[in-house]
């Protein structure tokens, strides 16, 4: 009988573990003792580095300003602190003017104007605290007359003015 008419016998189970074991001992065996170049070596994946990036975004909303509001705002109060202010350096040399506006959308800023008595022209930011708006006037160092005049701004840009009322900036004898 030669080798090819042999009958053939099953592999057992054991055989088919035995070669299994052979294929996880091997590649465990390849992978631990790599040698550069070889095919194990060159099939092992490369390892991967995952980066994360974090984006924050900020969304600033502006409301736009009423449609077709033209009304201006009205001064319904203004005055000063001090009816009489000195030149420097005698005191009071500064006052505070106070007003109060209203407008059918709402104030949103306000300024003091003014002029000095040796000629020039400032300007006040006002501040709004307790339903009031207020700045600061001088000081001076010219006496004479100071005319002031608050104006008020609304939401659409629309200006209402206060009526321009004169200062005594008064000669202090020093």
């Amino acid at each position: 009988m030669s080798t090819d008419d042999r009958p053939r016998s099953r592999p057992s189970r054991l055989h088919g573990v035995a070669a299994a074991l052979t294929l996880f001992l091997g590649t465990a065996l390849a992978t631990a003792c790599e040698v550069p170049g070889s095919p194990v070596a060159e099939e092992r994946p490369l390892p991967t580095t995952t980066t994360t990036t974090t984006t924050t975004t900020t969304t600033t909303t502006t409301t736009a300003p009423p449609r077709g509001d033209t009304t201006p705002p009205r001064i319904v109060r203004q005055s000063p602190k001090d009816r009489l202010i000195f030149k420097r350096p005698c005191p009071p040399s500064t006052t505070v003017i106070t007003a109060s506006a209203t407008d059918d959308v709402g104030v949103v800023s306000a300024t003091l104007t003014y002029t000095d008595p040796g000629g020039g022209k400032r300007s006040e930011p006002m501040t709004f605290r307790d339903n009031v708006w207020a700045a600061s006037m001088g000081p001076f160092g010219w006496e004479g007359n100071s005319e002031w005049q608050v104006t008020a701004t609304d939401a659409a840009g629309n200006i209402g003015k206060g009526e321009p009322t004169l200062m005594l900036v008064a000669f202090c004898g020093g």
